[in-house]
Parts: structure tokens; C-alpha cells; sequence
């Protein structure tokens, strides 16, 4: 498949960058027809509760439709195939998420740089996960997991929403080697599919993004052991963090982020730039968020610029110590 996908983008690079020459003037009648928002995973998970949201105050403002598009599939890999591939006019957009910081080392082979291949447009939020057990299984903290695992290695399945490699995924791999636990990794094509077989009991435990799992949470479906950011959750303030629950120094955050195919002239990037940014700081926006779970943070182009090449320079660390590969 990624060699597939490799061809595919060499093939459209050349002209990709010849449709990216994009005029003042068409630049300030942007945009003048629908816009594709291309979320990597299935319905339900962090990122496609985001594009919905802020997509759909674009569309109120700008009064073109925003179409989120739905493309699980490879860990994401389908969707960034899609977006890298499409016309740099700003028509076509992509939320990324954590994962796609980790892809040139999950996949040596991976034909994409997203510090090179995307045109970067703003962080939106970050996102910590809660590590949640299925109602049925007698864990109640951190220690209680970590009992458990030892005394039936490989035994209890850890979902993650979005495949091999995602967030869910390494945030497990750390805990093991961290722990010194044996468990399985059961990968999914997006939150919403694992949340749903966690809270049936066909999975044991999962590292649950906030915005995919907080209703979950309040519903009873699904019980919260710990947080893995560094400092407690704003809204379940007695859920210890991973860290102070005898696991000292786990830290992992989702973060949340859009993205342009390269080549976008300036003057668009700058455009969408402001008018997510503006949406973010809406407090109707800001609070949706935030109940959902995550932490909105609208910046720059190039602040997410460094953001992407910070975050990429740490997981290629933890890739090179964990050994996690799907090649």
C-alpha cells in the first residue's frame, strides 16, 4: 500500500505544484465553492468531532458548505494520500492528528513528510487521553492494571482507535515497557468502533482520548482509572494522572491540528488560518470543546510549524527505544 501510495504522490507532485499558482485576487475571493475537510479516521473520534464543529462555523460564515469526509483506513495513511495528493488551492483540507508525527517511523518506507508534504494551518487543540476498563473488569487503579496484566501476561486487550502506531497504541506500548506488563494491542479504525466494544466487554481497557470517551464516561458505560497528561483533567479533577499513580514520568497527549496539501500559496493558508482561529475563540466553541474533552489552542502557520517539528524530533526517540514498527 505505501508503495502504491509513493508512486501515486510522485506522480501528482508536478502538478499539484503547477495548479498551486494562486492570484491576489482569486485568493481574496476565497473560497468561492465548497470546501473538503478529510478526517483520517471513522465517525466519533477526536478528529472528527473537531472538524465537524469548527467546520460547520466556517460554513456559517463563509457560506460555502463544508463536506467532512470520513477516510479510516492504513492508520490514517488512506486519508493522507488524499490530502498530500489534492489540488494546492485551499479547497482541500485534512485534520491530523498525533500520529502523523510518528509515521515516518512507524512506516520506514513512508512517502510522506509532514513537515515537508502539508502546508500547515493551525493547532487546534490538545488532547489528553483517560485510561478506561470495561465496567466488568475489577480494576480500579493504576496498580490494580498493572496486577492484573502480570498475573495474565498477553491476556488483556488495550484498544486504540485509529490502528497501529496512533496514539492509543504507542500511549499502551509506553505502559508496558514502562510497567514491565504483557498485554495485546487490539487496533481499531477509529474512537467511536473501540469505545463501543469497550463498553461491550469485547476489549479490556483502552487509552481513550477525552473527546471520544468523556460521554462514556458520564454515562457510567465505562470506567476512568487514571489520566495521561502531565497535570490532573479540568473535568474530572479526582482522576489521578498515570504519572502519580506509580508510574513516574508517563506523559502522552493527542493533540488535534489542520493541514493543507504544500503549495498553498501564502495568502489562503492565511485566510483559512484566521477564520479557524476566530472560530477556536468563540466561547460557545471554546466550551463545546472543552466539555468534549480538549484544550483549544490557536496559533500561526508557522507556530504549528514548530510545534510538528518538535513533537516529530520526541517520537522519533520513543520509536527507536520501543521498537514499534508496521513494516
Amino acid at each position: 500500500m505505501l508503495r502504491i501510495l509513493r508512486a501515486a504522490y510522485a506522480l501528482s507532485l508536478a502538478a499539484a505544484c503547477l495548479a498551486g499558482a494562486v492570484s491576489p485576487s482569486l485568493a481574496d475571493e476565497f473560497p468561492s465553492k465548497p470546501i473538503r475537510w478529510i478526517v483520517p479516521f471513522s465517525p466519533g473520534g477526536a478528529t472528527d468531532i473537531v472538524a465537524r464543529v469548527v467546520g460547520q462555523k466556517m460554513q456559517e460564515a463563509w457560506g460555502q458548505p463544508v463536506v467532512v469526509e470520513n477516510k479510516p483506513g492504513a492508520g490514517g495513511t488512506l486519508a493522507t494520500d488524499l490530502i498530500a495528493r489534492a489540488a494546492p488551492d485551499g479547497y482541500t483540507i485534512g485534520g491530523i492528528s498525533l500520529n502523523y508525527t510518528m509515521y515516518p517511523f512507524l512506516y520506514p518506507s513512508f512517502p510522506f513528510n509532514i513537515l515537508k508534504d502539508f502546508s500547515p494551518i493551525t493547532l487546534v487543540a490538545r488532547i489528553p487521553s483517560i485510561l478506561v476498563v470495561t465496567p466488568a473488569m475489577p480494576v480500579n487503579s493504576v496498580d490494580d492494571l498493572i496486577r492484573a496484566a502480570k498475573a495474565s501476561p498477553g491476556k488483556i486487550g488495550f484498544a486504540s482507535g485509529g490502528g497501529v502506531g496512533t496514539g492509543g497504541h504507542v500511549a499502551g506500548e509506553l505502559f508496558k515497557k514502562m510497567t514491565g506488563v504483557d498485554m495485546t494491542h487490539i487496533p481499531y479504525k477509529g474512537g467511536g468502533p473501540a469505545t463501543a466494544d469497550l463498553i461491550g466487554g469485547h476489549v479490556q481497557i483502552s487509552f481513550a482520548t477525552t473527546t471520544s470517551i468523556v460521554e462514556a464516561i458520564r454515562a457510567n458505560k465505562v470506567r476512568p482509572i487514571a489520566v495521561t497528561s502531565a497535570t490532573r483533567f479540568a473535568l474530572f479533577p479526582d482522576l489521578p494522572t498515570i504519572s502519580e499513580s506509580g508510574v513516574p514520568g508517563f506523559v502522552t497527549e493527542e493533540m488535534q491540528g489542520i493541514v493543507a496539501p504544500a503549495g498553498v500559496p501564502p495568502a489562503i493558508i492565511d485566510k483559512l488560518n484566521r477564520e479557524i482561529v476566530r472560530i477556536l475563540n468563540l466561547p460557545e466553541v471554546r466550551d463545546r470543546l472543552v466539555n468534549l474533552g480538549a484544550t483549544p489552542v490557536a496559533g500561526t502557520p508557522a507556530e504549528f510549524a514548530d510545534y510538528l517539528r518538535t513533537e516529530s524530533a520526541k517520537w522519533a526517540e520513543v520509536f527507536k527505544d520501543s521498537g514499534i514498527t508496521a513494516e
